[in-house]
């Protein structure tokens, strides 16, 4: 899925210079393609104005996330958190334990609160997208 990637761009038209599929030297290595940590965009409007709507960046399949084994009972990854989460959030955050919005579920009595507040496995994520829209809410 990455053979039209390039690490290696024309610094005037920002065009790729060689790709991926030409060009192992400027594909991503296998420790970032089993992990990746950061993802960066970047536009330059040598044709024109650049305009970006983006909608969604998602990567499932790190070990960070689907392939973590769990190392406590209860977290996808390890637990961060010194001391327990608060009791008694609001909006209904502190019973919450499953919601499809998330990229991946949340472990056996795992609370949303938990998991996005102590959950190594969540670090990436806030609460999931439109959280505070739904009618329980």
């Amino acid at each position: 899925p990455l053979s039209n990637f390039s690490d290696c761009n024309s610094d005037a038209t920002g065009e790729p210079s060689k790709l991926c599929s030409e060009d192992p030297r400027v594909c991503p290595d296998q420790g970032t393609l089993k992990d990746v940590e950061t993802i960066a965009i970047w536009a330059e409007g040598a044709a024109g104005t650049v305009h970006l709507d983006i909608k969604s960046i998602v990567a499932t399949g790190c070990s960070s996330s689907a392939d973590v084994t769990t190392e406590e009972p209860g977290f996808n990854g390890r637990n961060t958190c010194q001391g327990t989460v608060q009791k008694g959030l609001r909006y209904n955050m502190s019973g919450r334990t499953d919601d499809s919005k998330l990229p991946f579920p949340l472990a056996d009595g795992e609370t949303l609160a938990n998991g996005v507040c102590c959950d190594s496995a969540y670090a990436p994520y806030a609460e999931p997208r439109f959280t505070f829209n739904r009618t329980d809410v």
